[in-house]
Formats: structure tokens, sequence, C-alpha cells
């Protein structure tokens, strides 16, 4: 039945609403944001930098792609 499927949404609601938030970083992330901290960038910032600068390296070395 429908309304019996509505009435379980509104539960896992109301559960989960109770639930506190868990940050589930994992360790390599929170060193790549300590690290990134220390050198006052953000993680985002710093992790664009790092992709940015692989990809430069890694068309050194192939160029073809």
């Amino acid at each position: 039945c429908l309304l019996s499927g509505i009435h379980n949404i509104k539960l896992i609601h109301q559960y989960t609403a109770k639930m506190p938030i868990q940050n589930r970083k994992t360790p390599p992330f929170r060193k790549a944001q300590d690290h990134a901290e220390s050198m006052g960038e953000s993680a985002t910032a710093f992790l664009n930098r790092a992709i940015d600068e692989a990809m430069a390296a890694d068309q050194k070395h192939d160029p073809e792609n």
C-alpha cells in the first residue's frame, strides 16, 4: 500500500534526523587536508593543484596523451 510506504519514509526521516552526522574522511584525505591547512591552502585547492601538477608531469613523460 502506498500509504504504508509513505509512513515508512516518515519513520526513517524521524529516526535519521536524531542520528549524529559522521565525518568519514579516510586517513590519506585527512593527511592531505592537514598538509594543505599547514600551507594556508584549502583541501580542495590543494587537491586540484596536485592533480594539475600530476597531469602536467604525466604529459612530459608521454606527450601523446
